[in-house]
């Protein structure tokens, strides 16, 4: 990333899915939706979280009302 100057040159809001490297860079972050998204069905169906359900009906009637 740095060879290729891809985010260390930029301006605006770095989205992107959490990756630590990411961190390194004095830019705005915001985490990905669609990567919540995943890990929120990951922790329902690998960890029997029932929370996580709700949390994603939560994002996509947000995402709907947007």
């Amino acid at each position: 990333m740095d060879e290729m100057l891809v985010i260390s040159k930029m301006t605006g809001i770095a989205v992107q899915d959490g990756w630590k490297p990411y961190r390194t860079y004095d830019v705005l972050h915001q985490l990905c939706n669609s990567n919540h998204l995943r890990e929120l069905q990951a922790a329902s169906e690998n960890l029997g979280q029932v929370w996580a359900e709700e949390m994603i009906e939560l994002l996509l009637c947000a995402k709907d009302e947007v």
